[in-house]
């Protein structure tokens, strides 16, 4: 099997993608120095991205899907996306395209590294901070409506001659605050009808999410939840089926498979920035949750 490397997304790659579009007459897409927006259907756009190929996000972006359905896997981890819901998607998110509806609809927005925390003058909400963690909010017919409204008028704005750029941050601060507040409530929601056991089960995965690159003991979680190791891995082990040693170990094992699919990293770069105290231990640990060589699962 030929490797698949991880391509980046720039916004030269964006109107390399939106150029093929604009000969056809379609007002899709406005790109401008750190700033780009896209309307309507992103189904000619997905044929210009390979599916099974990874992609990363050079900038943060935000959008609102508004017809149809999609299937990808963001930052290793599948995900479904349909009609009414809010995504963002953070710097340095990989994104592989498994399906796109033909008739998926999206308006979004792409934005350089720098504008969001300029337009939240640094003071950037949790929820939006973190490692490669996307945020997907299933919003009501009420709450799309809304945030629909933030996007059209930043869609005019940007076609407004010499518009200004401090308005167009005070939209991006209202868009991405309103984002952050529907994460919240929704999350509120959920949290009311969750076990206790399942609240302490996710706060593990985000940590784990965050962390397990450098903390593989299980030492470190239980302190992080205010556990003993004991009782935090009898807990997890009774929601989810397995241990957090397991969880650890696929969270690893998943990113190592990645690296060596995906890039030409030498086997102890991905070691050394997986956390492990040399290469040789790295192969024994990748062989026996694996069952290959690390050498044979990138040949294979």
């Amino acid at each position: 099997m030929e490797n698949k490397k991880i391509e980046n997304i720039t916004f030269d790659h964006m109107r390399e993608m939106v150029d093929v579009n604009l000969m056809n007459g379609r007002d899709v897409a406005y790109i401008s120095g750190t700033f780009a927006m896209f309307r309507g259907k992103m189904y000619d756009f997905a044929g210009r991205l390979s599916a099974g190929i990874p992609y990363c996000m050079q900038d943060s972006r935000f959008g609102l899907i508004k017809n149809g359905s999609a299937d990808f896997f963001v930052n290793l981890r599948q995900r479904h996306y349909e009609r009414g819901t809010i995504l963002f998607l953070k710097q340095g998110s990989i994104l592989q395209l498994e399906h796109m509806s033909e008739d998926f609809e999206l308006s979004g927005v792409t934005f350089g590294n720098n504008d969001l925390y300029l337009a939240l003058n640094g003071r950037v909400p949790s929820s939006l901070q973190g490692y490669m963690d996307d945020i997907a909010v299933f919003a009501t017919e009420e709450e799309a409506s809304m945030f629909d409204r933030i996007l059209h008028v930043m869609w005019d704005l940007f076609h407004e001659p010499g518009y200004n750029k401090e308005m167009m941050s005070g939209l991006l601060k209202a868009a991405v605050l309103y984002i952050d507040y529907l994460d919240n409530k929704h999350q509120a929601t959920e949290h009311n009808g969750m076990s206790y056991g399942q609240e302490v089960f996710n706060r593990f995965i985000r940590l784990v999410n965050d962390y397990a690159r450098k903390e593989h003991n299980i030492d470190f979680y239980a302190g992080r939840l205010c556990f003993t190791p004991r009782y935090f891995g009898t807990l997890i082990k009774k929601v989810s089926g397995h241990t957090p040693k397991e969880w650890i170990d696929r969270q690893l094992v998943t990113e190592a498979k990645v690296r060596l699919k995906h890039t030409d990293q030498q086997v102890a770069r991905i070691a050394d920035e997986l956390g492990f105290p040399n290469t040789s231990f790295f192969c024994k640990y990748f062989r026996r949750i694996a069952g290959m060589s690390p050498q044979d699962y990138r040949q294979g």
